[in-house]
């Protein structure tokens, strides 16, 4: 008995070649959101570690002080600000969703929190003003609302600096230990690239961002609460209004939480 070689038509042929296709699309896809998904794991756990690391060496402060007796919490005049200097270091949040109250909505899509180290100084010049310098770092992850569109590619490494004028009202609330501020100032952002689409599941379009350096004009509030003479926890909460407007540049908010100490 012969056999007879059976043939494949043309269409045949394009049919499996097409299927072929879209199951090495599919593995490929699925290696790369598996990859993804470690990485932004691994991402996760380095920066609660960070946040752990922080929380222990504050609490591990605070305890240390707790041991000794303060007796000028309601006595407005028992810290002398006049002409000394406070350093601190903490971490920072970053919201550029171009939503008002984007990161207050939505945390994880519309907070950038990684690798969010802060530092910062401040001289008083008296009791009523004082000027503060600011340096802080960031990343636009992927996966995070940047001028309402998704990044879809590149962590983008946020580099500020920021100095201001500080205002205080402590002598209103005749007490130290609340110490609330408003802040002016100006400052330099820098970002890097990254690349965007309006869906991060279905992207129709994506779009490359250069990195851009950012003038800024800065305007907040925040306060001090004050837990001795010398160490107190700084919460501040800035807006910052380009100067230097171009394409793939917006206004942002930048949120931070650190320990302070007056020397």
């Amino acid at each position: 008995m012969t056999y007879q070689q059976k043939t494949v038509s043309q269409p045949d042929k394009i049919f499996y070649k097409n299927h072929i296709y879209l199951y090495k699309k599919w593995l490929f896809k699925r290696y790369i959101n598996s990859y993804e998904h470690k990485r932004i794991t691994m991402k996760k756990k380095r920066n609660l570690l960070f946040i752990l690391l922080t929380g222990f060496w504050a609490l591990n402060g605070f305890a240390q002080l707790s041991a000794v007796k303060f007796n000028w919490r309601n006595q407005k005049d028992k810290i002398e600000f006049h002409q000394k200097w406070s350093i601190g270091t903490g971490f920072n949040v970053v919201d550029d969703s171009a939503d008002s109250f984007g990161f207050f909505k939505d945390p994880s899509e519309k907070g950038n929190f990684s690798f969010p180290l802060a530092i910062y100084t401040e001289f008083y010049l008296n009791n009523f003003f004082s000027i503060s310098g600011t340096i802080s770092s960031n990343t636009y992850s992927t996966g995070k609302i940047i001028d309402s569109n998704y990044i879809i590619d590149g962590d983008a490494k946020y580099i500020a600096g920021d100095i201001f004028g500080r205002i205080y009202f402590r002598n209103f609330f005749k007490t130290v230990v609340f110490d609330p501020y408003i802040a002016l100032g100006t400052g330099f952002t820098k970002i890097g690239s990254y690349k965007i689409a309006d869906n991060i599941e279905k992207p129709e379009e994506i779009v490359e961002v250069p990195a851009t350096n950012r003038l800024t004009a800065d305007a907040g509030f925040g306060f001090n609460f004050w837990f001795t003479e010398n160490w107190g926890l700084n919460l501040n909460m800035i807006g910052k209004w380009i100067i230097n407007k171009q394409e793939y540049t917006s206004n942002h908010k930048q949120y931070s939480l650190g320990l302070i100490y007056l020397m």
